[in-house]
């Protein structure tokens, strides 16, 4: 029956579409479609866009109406797309097709809050959910099959008479035994299920204690198989400030009832428990790299963190070339006062490495920023997602689901930002911020259609 009402509902129909592109968007899907089909990934992309473009012209009043009551809606677009994209034209070599990756995120925001707004959140967060496994799938699928991914990127190359657009991505991360899911890249990967995480633990499984610890134990195990250090490190930052909020402000049972932390002691106990089964079993059972010293990913962390303990941080090859590779960016960002003001545009750190003048990429968020987009808008940015971690309507969104998803968010991000460098340009942030917004200016026990 509910398929039923949607279909005949043109517009309503439109919508769903819209979602479901989105979220082919927010877990990489939409690349492996092209893969397979052997089109193009900016045809692709084009026809996803016709699609957004129509819902929004369906929905304009909604959409309209959204904007009016809440310009930080607007704010969001222009900070984080607008702005960012006019800095194309910046680069020492420019090229439009960056000019569609912000319009894309434009998009992908605004459906989105249209989706909820017009939906409910319900639905959306259910939808994230089926989004979770299937991005959890996708990273099992790439550690026990990454030749698969090859032979669909061969059949893209052989259908378009060219090297594909999987011909950038780095399969050969399977030769270390690393799991790169859809997203095609370890610390992508992991980013995505940390990302999932933020909305999944804060307001669907707010009340399920026990869907809480299938959420930790699945990403654990995830992010273990990608072998992303940061990731590592991450995931357990996250759910030290989630045990954090529950032991300052308590939580949710099943029945929605406050309750203490203390309630949640014996099921984190067996948390701890589970985190080391997995942990044991992919040491014992995981995939051995091809390259090096042949340790899977388990025992690569362990030797990792052993090691810096052991002899200092800086004594990790990776670690020292990042430290390097940021003292070049730092070099080429003051060495320009007018560059430090507008940036050297987007794209010209894949420029300037390209040619020789930047050794590798900066693994810094901030600096990355500052460096495309200069000194100015990277403060604004940053200033934006730590305004909404003190607003008003944060606290209320603690006071309804018990969890203040502005802090986990802005102190996650904040220090993700020193260990990756697109944290702003995944096409899984503007899902995120949408619903972000809207949950904190159009709360659920609010929402009504307009």
């Amino acid at each position: 029956m509910k398929i039923i009402e949607i279909i005949s509902d043109w517009k309503r129909l439109l919508n769903y579409i819209s979602i479901f592109i989105v979220f082919l968007n927010f877990t990489n899907t939409y690349l492996f479609i092209s893969g397979i089909s052997g089109l193009a990934f900016q045809h692709v992309s084009l026809l996803m866009m016709s699609a957004f473009v129509l819902n929004i012209c369906a929905n304009f009043k909604t959409l309209h109406d959204l904007i009016i009551r809440r310009k930080i809606l607007i704010l969001f677009l222009l900070i984080f797309c607008v702005l960012p994209m006019l800095g194309v034209f910046l680069s020492p070599y420019v090229m439009m097709r960056f000019v569609g990756y912000y319009v894309l995120s434009a998009l992908i925001f605004i459906n989105v809050i249209l989706f909820i707004k017009k939906e409910g959140f319900a639905i959306f967060k259910r939808y994230l959910f089926y989004s979770y496994l299937w991005t959890l799938f996708g990273i099992l699928l790439s550690y026990l099959a990454p030749n698969l991914f090859y032979t669909i990127s061969q059949m893209q190359a052989q259908a378009m008479g060219m090297n594909s657009v999987w011909g950038e991505i780095k399969v050969g991360e399977a030769s270390h035994a690393r799991a790169f899911g859809f997203y095609m890249q370890p610390n992508k990967a992991y980013t995505a299920v940390l990302f999932h995480l933020f909305i999944l633990v804060t307001a669907f499984f707010n009340k399920n204690l026990y869907g809480r610890l299938f959420l930790y134990i699945s990403a654990f195990g995830a992010i273990l198989l990608t072998g992303s250090r940061g990731g590592f490190l991450m995931f357990f930052i996250f759910v030290l400030l989630v045990l954090l909020s529950e032991i300052l402000h308590g939580g949710r049972n099943k029945f929605n009832r406050k309750v203490s932390f203390t309630s949640f002691i014996p099921a984190y106990f067996s948390l701890f428990i589970g985190l080391n089964i997995v942990a044991v079993t992919l040491m014992i059972f995981g995939k051995s790299s091809f390259l090096g010293e042949g340790l899977n990913v388990v025992q690569k962390i362990i030797q990792t963190f052993s090691t810096a303990q052991s002899q200092g941080i800086l004594s990790d090859a990776s670690v020292f070339y990042r430290i390097k590779a940021q003292s070049e960016y730092l070099s080429f960002i003051f060495q320009d006062p007018l560059k430090m003001i507008i940036g050297y545009g987007v794209g010209a750190s894949d420029y300037y490495k390209y040619f020789g003048d930047l050794s590798n990429s900066s693994h810094n968020n901030f600096l990355e920023v500052v460096f495309e987009h200069g000194l100015p808008l990277g403060l604004i940015m940053y200033g934006f997602l730590i305004y909404l971690a003190f607003t008003r309507e944060s606290k209320q969104f603690l006071a309804y689901y018990s969890y203040n998803i502005s802090s986990l968010i802005v102190i996650c991000f904040i220090i993700q930002s020193f260990t990756i460098n697109t944290l702003f340009t995944f096409r899984l942030f503007p899902l995120l911020v949408g619903f972000w917004l809207m949950s904190l200016y159009f709360p659920e026990y609010k929402n009504r259609r307009l």
